[in-house]
């Protein structure tokens, strides 16, 4: 199985300012692509997305220095909002673009190169927001919207089936797909459970398919609760019932497909 991780960061705190970091966090440190890489090589992983970390777009020519250096950047999904959009230059090099944090009374009006460029779109929302996604999901028919972190869930037994009656709404929008990321540091009780996560990604799978689903790490936030290597494992404990094709599909197929990219052989 190729191995696509969909939602790694990277960062440096000499060069860039990341305004929710501070330097009493742990994670207030440069994170080396020397790093990721062996971590993911030491997990099967053979290729990752950039996601942006430090929400604006002149963290993006960082980004595309990485890109251009280490094969196995697939590719970056900066920041973009209508204040703030991307280089109309550099808008060809793009996977996609993250946009602005969902708040329930947010109106999100895309920047208009991103809809030129038809780019997939991530987006962060939580239940208090699923209703304002949705409105985005639906104002843009012909653009792909990912709805990271599974939607911000609180991952604890029992919680899945409550969790995905509220997202079933903006989950039967047909250009919304879900990257199942994020859920180390959403679980309660810490540690995560395999069989907790399982029953989440047995709903997410009722809810969009197997072709609507697509694995992240979010490294380096899930150092909070745990290593790269519990994130994966995890899922792939949580996932081992499924066919095998699903498996291949939710690990690296799906994201490849949102996201543009040539398969690999």
């Amino acid at each position: 199985m190729l191995v696509l991780d969909a939602h790694l960061h990277l960062w440096d705190v000499q060069r860039l300012h990341y305004h929710w970091l501070t330097p009493a966090d742990p994670l207030y440190r440069t994170i080396t692509p020397a790093e990721v890489a062996r971590l993911m090589a030491d997990n099967g992983v053979s290729q990752a997305l950039l996601v942006e970390a430090a929400n604006h777009s002149a963290e993006i020519p960082y980004l595309l220095e990485l890109l251009d250096a280490h094969p196995w950047i697939a590719g970056i999904i900066p920041w973009a909002s209508e204040a703030d959009p991307p280089p109309a230059a550099l808008m060809p090099r793009l996977r996609g673009v993250r946009l602005p944090w969902l708040q329930p009374d947010a109106t999100v009006t895309l920047p208009a190169s991103v809809r030129e460029h038809t780019l997939p779109c991530d987006i962060i929302a939580g239940r208090e927001a699923y209703a304002a996604a949705a409105a985005l999901v639906r104002s843009a028919p012909e653009l792909t919207f990912i709805l990271a972190h599974l939607g911000l869930p609180t991952l604890a037994p029992g919680a899945a089936p409550a969790w995905a009656r509220d997202l079933a709404p903006l989950a039967a929008l047909p250009n919304l797909v879900m990257k199942l990321s994020g859920y180390l540091t959403a679980a309660d009780p810490r540690p995560l459970a395999v069989a907790t996560l399982r029953d989440f990604v047995d709903e997410a799978l009722r809810l969009f398919g197997p072709q609507r689903l697509l694995w992240g790490s979010n490294y380096p936030i899930g150092l909070r609760a745990g290593s790269y290597a519990e994130d994966i494992g995890l899922l792939r404990q949580a996932t081992a019932h499924l066919p095998a094709a699903t498996q291949v599909a939710i690990f690296g197929d799906n994201a490849r497909r949102v996201y543009g990219l040539e398969p690999l052989p």
